[in-house]
């Protein structure tokens, strides 16, 4: 799941480059934000080439994002009538699209990689929206705060297929999966909108200079309501969540004597640890920042770069996961990969709904990989 995430990286952009050039000339020549042009003397022989490793770390991570989720998504669309009937599936390519979006704003946004630069425009509105959306990160915010969001819902999902098997047959489905992630992003654009760091335009300076970042009014107010938003309540809710469906499990009651507990069980498991994976690489990211606005962690510095860098590793991680956790997954990226390359060698059997054994592909279903669609 992206799984990343990535709604945090005010501590980035909120220095007054007018009242601290300094510390911005050294924050901006070390850090993946800079698309305003430096000095030479400004930076040292050292920080180039680390400005360059990280521009090919960022590089990397959205290039794998992009090629592993594309492929996760691929498998499940054309899964669609069999996988789609599962809520936690919708969720999961819901988090795949997440993750291919961030990949794209990470060539889009200025200063992360070096594959693609868009010049600033012109015109007040386009550069408005420029400086808002691709130099002040605004869009990266929003998905990262989408994937957490993801995140609590999927967490629910879970919950209600394991501690109230019941009630999860007749108010979870698919139609409610969909809503409930849309819903995610529209709290993520009004939660982001709130938030976002000052971004100034100046259209009638050069090219390379038209966009700024102010420190804003209310910064700490702001940053404390963000980082509980983004991290100690969904957080919260997550654990909760995840301590109580542990102990039904443990106690067992209604949830052992459902049928597909151990399937029901497999998947949640999985969950958990896309969940808390989210949570390992959002966490540092969100306490610098708090540590930022309260004067108690400084600019450009290793531990920052890292911990940017984490957030943005997610997005990598849950293709992979699922590919380790569930042969099916495995077998069906391999099925996209022989679709889109038939010089690679096809394996029989390997989509969902093929038969094996003479044993009908919807028996198969239900005993060995997706199983009922209201059993999870």
């Amino acid at each position: 799941m992206s799984r990343f995430a990535h709604g945090a990286y005010f501590y980035e952009h909120t220095l007054n480059t007018s009242d601290i050039t300094g510390v911005w000339k050294q924050s901006m020549a070390s850090s993946n934000n800079s698309s305003l042009p430096i000095p030479p003397n400004s930076i040292s022989n050292q920080e180039v080439p680390l400005g360059i490793l990280k521009q090919v770390a960022y590089w990397i991570i959205a290039v794998v994002a992009f090629t592993g989720n594309s492929i996760l998504c691929l498998f499940l669309y054309s899964q669609r009538k069999v996988l789609f009937k599962k809520p936690y599936t919708v969720v999961i390519f819901a988090f795949g699209l997440t993750d291919i979006i961030t990949a794209i704003f990470l060539f889009l946004c200025p200063g992360y990689t070096f594959a693609i630069t868009i010049p600033e425009p012109k015109g007040t509105s386009a550069l408005w929206l420029y400086c808002q959306v691709l130099y002040g990160r605004m869009a990266l915010f929003m998905i990262g705060l989408a994937s957490m969001n993801l995140c609590v819902i999927l967490t629910l999902e879970r919950w209600f297929a394991v501690v109230k098997p019941s009630q999860y047959m007749h108010k979870i489905n698919s139609k409610r999966a969909v809503l409930c992630s849309v819903a995610c992003y529209i709290m993520a654009v009004v939660t982001i909108m709130g938030s976002s760091p000052a971004v100034r335009i100046h259209p009638e300076n050069p090219a390379g200079k038209r966009c700024s970042y102010g420190k804003g009014a209310n910064l700490k107010v702001t940053g404390v309501i963000g980082f509980l938003m983004k991290s100690i309540i969904p957080f919260s809710i997550i654990a909760g969540l995840y301590l109580h469906i542990i102990y039904k499990m443990k106690t067992g009651s209604e949830v052992g004597r459902q049928h597909g507990d151990a399937l029901r069980k497999k998947i949640t498991k999985v969950a958990a640890i896309a969940t808390l994976t989210l949570m390992l690489c959002w966490t540092p990211n969100q306490v610098t920042y708090l540590l930022f606005i309260f004067g108690q962690a400084t600019q450009g510095t290793t531990w920052m770069d890292v911990s940017v860098l984490l957030v943005f590793f997610n997005s990598c991680i849950n293709p992979v996961l699922y590919g380790l956790t569930m042969r099916k997954y495995r077998k069906g990226y391999w099925s996209v990969l022989t679709s889109c390359c038939p010089c690679i060698p096809k394996i029989h059997g390997g989509a969902v709904g093929s038969s094996t054994n003479n044993v009908p592909a919807t028996a198969q279903l239900q005993t060995t990989s997706a199983g009922a669609p209201h059993a999870q």
